[in-house]
């Protein structure tokens, strides 16, 4: 299956956010699907080396592709562009990856119709959409 996890500000915070993130992708990669990952922004390291990075500071065995909305190095938590950039670029982009599923951590605005769409992190509540229909 062809995955995106999707951490919707800072890929490179240390939280638990994105280490649950980093333990999920891995655990689905082992399992073997397509993952990658989808985040607003980064800051503090060269872009085209997040994947790396990403890699050393978590400790996995192997690179997950990174994929950041913004090109430039971010600063602050503007929620009104997080929230643009998200509809704009983050639904261009999902729907030009062909994804099966999208996991995400908690909500954004994305207009684009994988076959299944996961979201944790929102209140101790957990939704799985199937086919655009709740299942829990």
């Amino acid at each position: 299956m062809k995955m995106a996890l999707i951490g919707r500000e800072y890929i490179t915070h240390l939280d638990s956010v994105n280490r649950f993130i980093t333990l999920l992708a891995e655990g689905l990669r082992k399992l073997g699907h397509k993952v990658e990952i989808l985040s607003w922004c980064y800051r503090g390291v060269v872009r085209e080396r997040l994947g790396e990075w990403f890699r050393d500071i978590h400790g996995l065995d192997t690179a997950i592709h990174i994929h950041t909305l913004r090109k430039e190095l971010c600063e602050g938590d503007i929620w009104i562009r997080i929230a643009l950039d998200w509809f704009f670029k983050g639904s261009r982009i999902s729907q030009s990856k062909d994804l099966d599923a999208v996991i995400v951590s908690g909500i954004i605005p994305l207009w684009f119709s994988p076959k299944i769409t996961g979201t944790w992190n929102i209140q101790c509540k957990s939704a799985l959409l199937i086919d655009g229909k709740r299942s829990l």
